[in-house]
């Protein structure tokens, strides 16, 4: 499966860059055939991806659903579905509205082109495809690691208690069971979550640090970017 998942985001991302460079290219030398060929190659880079993503999935919920359907858990099966599916949905959302927030607070700091040597321009568009590749790809997998957890919040929402509590905390046995495993998945996931915004946001500062002209500019850069990833930190 991880196999699978990692050949898909690789020839999907080769993809779309290809048809982006085309498109790019084609402006760049006024060449409205080389444009319409870009633009077509991200068309069927799309259509591709979603093809390769739905077609497996699909056909593995037909054949589950009728499966649990005749043993008479269709609505546990449907149940499960739905709980992985929102897990996947919310932990995609956090992750790239996290992650992107700090990008975009990143590359707002000096922004003036005039600050920057004359290859900036040309640099920094390559640098945030690859940036926001990474930001695409580390959010899949974030969701994909929180849609896994789908038994740690079936459980924290239907738990029971044991009447028992332990001798030195004095909580319900049932605490330990079906809220701390939940409690410490998202700890983990939050911890995993800030550091990933904090790599992108030091490699963007990073990347600007080395294509600034003056000290003076850089010095006001390391101040920006000490207070930003302190408050990540």
């Amino acid at each position: 499966i991880m196999g699978y998942i990692f050949t898909f985001i690789v020839s999907s991302i080769i993809i779309l860059i290809t048809g982006i460079k085309l498109r790019n290219y084609g402006k760049k030398i006024s060449l409205k055939k080389l444009k319409t060929s870009g633009n077509f190659v991200i068309f069927a880079g799309i259509v591709i991806t979603l093809f390769l993503f739905l077609l497996p999935g699909v056909s593995t919920i037909i054949m589950e659903s009728r499966w649990f359907s005749g043993l008479k858990f269709g609505s546990v099966y449907w149940k499960v579905l739905k709980t992985r599916w929102f897990l996947f949905t919310s932990g995609l959302l956090i992750s790239l509205i996290i992650i992107s927030i700090n990008y975009y607070l990143s590359k707002i700091v000096l922004k003036r082109k005039e600050l920057y040597i004359s290859s900036y321009e040309k640099n920094v568009y390559l640098f945030s495809i690859i940036i926001k590749t990474i930001i695409l790809v580390c959010a899949i997998l974030l969701a994909g690691w929180m849609m896994s957890r789908w038994k740690e919040l079936l459980l924290y929402q239907n738990q029971e208690p044991f009447n028992t509590a332990d001798p030195i905390f004095e909580r319900d046995i049932g605490f330990y069971i079906f809220s701390l495993p939940l409690f410490n998945f998202m700890n983990w996931w939050l911890r995993a979550l800030l550091w990933i915004s904090i790599s992108i946001v030091f490699f963007s500062y990073f990347f600007k640090f080395f294509n600034l002209k003056t000290k003076e500019d850089k010095k006001n850069l390391i101040s920006y970017s000490i207070i930003h990833l302190s408050i990540l930190s």
